[in-house]
């Protein structure tokens, strides 16, 4: 038996050259991948290719019994990191829920393995618990080393676990890849002035910071450089409005503008129309990159924690460290994934000592009576909601959409509180485990401008930007994600529109900025060969709020949207062309506030009637809209932010 993992960064993979290395691969084997268009490609290849997301799940037992294990094992290694403490501070807990999404992958690798069968395992991203698949691989005789390889051009670049620099690398290179694909496709398509500024700036701060670890390593005394630096965020805290007086501290890591950030803009606006001081620090260029667009005061930290990281990863406190896990992996050989995860586990202990050193100093100076984070469950806020906890300051979390009951989120959120939408979001916690007393039932911010959108300027805005008729009914059309075949309904569903005379707009989902956006491309060519000549327009960038308020229907699978057309009154509809098992959390047909569709000539069918004013079906989906808005959006009064804003300030 072999087998043989690979990894690859989208658009740097050859996929005719993939072919050829598959060739060297004993026949017969199976390729299991978490790529759409790998397995897209390979499939018409005459290959067999499985989807890992296909076999595990997300609301399946299967995967809820692969995080059962996972999160015993990661208790395992909670006991062993329970004595590495640095300034008071467990460094675990930053970082556990990264190490339980890893233990996960090692685990739903090793049962596939089990079924003893010639296995290519070749997945989009990098992680190092790679490495552990392909050792138990070899404990389970697969013919095969425990290298991984890195897809990249014609070539296959094997690295080994054993290698610190491999960790790292990869590390770094995920958040370039993240930062960059950020700047060149989260401002529209095509070249700006605004594109080539961001860039051009991301590239000055990694240089910046490349030139500058010289500088710093060279003094002799650590501590001094590591003052050097916290004197330099002192002058970005001194020269910001709010200096040292803000009372509530805002800490993000989040590239996503729609999902993490959009939702606390109304809260930001709050502190600044009352004059309140805020201050917002990242440590993550893509976040920077997002807030400086949106016009919002960051102090941005990527370059002070890296520098950090790297004296503490030199001085004595670092190297004791590594000395100390060193001894832990050889004392804990049998504990899954140790060994190979060792050097990442390593990284990220150097980095939260890093942010630890650096937020102290601040929360020391700051008069902070709250703190709010975005809920990524990043390295970062986590860092910050524990010293919050040691200098005696409430922590708050947002939970930004409506929360669904995958396993992995009952270890996500670390605040004291958190902040939730609607009641579902509290039947959701609870069911994942969470103590009810943990949350704050607000409403959500991002739907209070709802209350104030008026329909004829977003119809006035799409006619003079877009030429939409006025007169015309729109329909609006809005996935999660590409599905099979959407490359072939779409199109007729286009036709359908021309047809009758209604105007439609798709846009596509913000993830296809930065990931698989060869496939979104791909999808997008085939739609546009098909309606050649025809009405329609494909958009990533145009504002969802306005798309919808200009809308007389909305079309969605189990896109999170859904509930924003329901919150502006628009008949939804949720297709399910490929018979998926759709989230319990977005079957707003259950409740009567969308028509659930899986047969297409159904599409047009009710399209005709609810946008021909069938009094029936639109006064049943008004029923259904009261049903369904105090579990999604507490009070729906506009007033969220505000209640968000009080208990901030209190």
């Amino acid at each position: 038996m072999e087998c043989h993992f690979w990894f690859f960064y989208s658009k740097e993979v050859n996929l005719k050259v993939l072919l050829n290395h598959l060739q060297k691969v004993e026949e017969p084997y199976r390729i299991i991948t978490n790529n759409a268009e790998v397995q897209d490609y390979l499939s018409k290849h005459g290959k067999n290719v499985l989807a890992l997301g296909d076999l595990f799940p997300e609301n399946a037992e299967i995967t809820e019994t692969v995080y059962q294990e996972a999160r015993k094992i990661r208790n395992e290694y909670r006991k062993i990191f329970k004595n590495i403490v640095f300034k008071d501070i467990k460094i675990f807990r930053a970082f556990e829920y990264h190490l339980l999404l890893q233990l996960a992958v090692i685990i739903k690798g090793k049962w596939l393995l089990k079924e003893k069968k010639n296995t290519v395992f070749i997945f989009e991203k990098f992680s190092p618990s790679y490495f552990g698949i392909m050792k138990i691989a070899k404990e389970m005789n697969y013919k095969n080393e425990i290298d991984v390889g890195f897809l990249k051009g014609k070539k296959i670049e094997y690295f080994k676990s054993t290698n610190e620099n491999n960790s790292i690398t990869y590390a770094e290179m995920a958040s370039r890849h993240r930062a960059i694909n950020f700047a060149k496709h989260g401002f529209g398509k095509g070249v700006s002035l605004e594109k080539i500024q961001r860039l051009l700036k991301f590239g000055f701060s990694v240089l910046r910071l490349f030139l500058k670890g010289f500088f710093y390593n060279a003094i002799q005394k650590k501590e001094q450089s590591i003052n050097l630096i916290l004197k330099k965020i002192d002058k970005k805290i001194l020269n910001s409005t709010a200096k040292y007086d803000a009372i509530c501290g805002i800490f993000l890591t989040a590239s996503r503008l729609d999902i993490y950030l959009k939702p606390m803009f109304p809260v930001i606006e709050k502190f600044h129309k009352n004059n309140t001081p805020i201050q917002i620090f990242t440590s993550d260029i893509s976040t920077s990159l997002v807030l400086s667009k949106e016009k919002i005061s960051v102090i941005n930290m990527f370059e002070e924690v890296n520098l950090t990281l790297n004296l503490i990863k030199n001085s004595e406190d670092g190297k004791k460290i590594k000395t100390m896990l060193e001894k832990l992996v050889i004392e804990n050989e049998n504990i899954l994934g140790f060994d190979e995860l060792f050097h990442d586990l390593l990284r990220r202990t150097y980095r939260t000592m890093a942010i630890i050193v650096i937020l102290d100093n601040i929360f020391k100076k700051m008069k902070f009576k709250t703190i709010l984070d975005g809920g990524t469950g990043e390295e970062f806020e986590n860092t910050a909601i524990e010293l919050a906890l040691k200098h005696n300051i409430i922590s708050y979390s947002f939970v930004p959409s409506p929360p669904s009951p995958y396993p992995q989120f009952s270890d996500w959120w670390h605040s004291d509180k958190t902040f939730l939408e609607g009641l579902q979001g509290l039947e959701v916690m609870k069911k994942l485990g969470y103590e009810e007393d943990r949350f704050e039932i607000v409403g959500g911010a991002r739907f209070d401008h709802y209350k104030l959108i008026n329909s004829s300027d977003s119809k006035n805005f799409l006619k003079e930007n877009f030429q939409i008729s006025k007169e015309k009914k729109l329909i609006v059309f809005v996935m999660s994600r590409w599905h099979d075949n959407d490359e072939n309904w779409i199109p007729r569903f286009i036709k359908f529109c021309n047809k009758k005379n209604f105007e439609i707009i798709m846009k596509i989902h913000p993830t296809y900025k930065v990931a698989s956006q060869n496939v979104s491309e791909k999808k997008i060519m085939h739609i546009e060969s098909k309606c050649k000549g025809m009405k329609y327009i494909i958009t990533y960038d145009v504002d969802l709020t306005t798309l919808l308020s200009a809308s007389e229907m909305v079309i969605t699978d189990w896109s999170s949207v859904g509930l924003a057309a329901i919150l502006l009154g628009k008949p939804l509809l949720q297709v399910n062309f490929t018979k998926e098992e759709i989230q319990k959390s977005v079957r707003y047909f259950d409740f009567g506030a969308s028509i659930h569709i899986t047969n297409y000539d159904k599409l047009e069918e009710i399209a005709i009637q609810i946008l021909g004013d069938d009094e029936k079906i639109v006064k049943e989906l008004n029923i259904g809209r009261e049903k369904i808005i105090e579990l999604y959006n507490f009070r729906n009064d506009g007033n969220a932010a505000q209640r968000i804003y009080e208990i901030l300030t209190s």
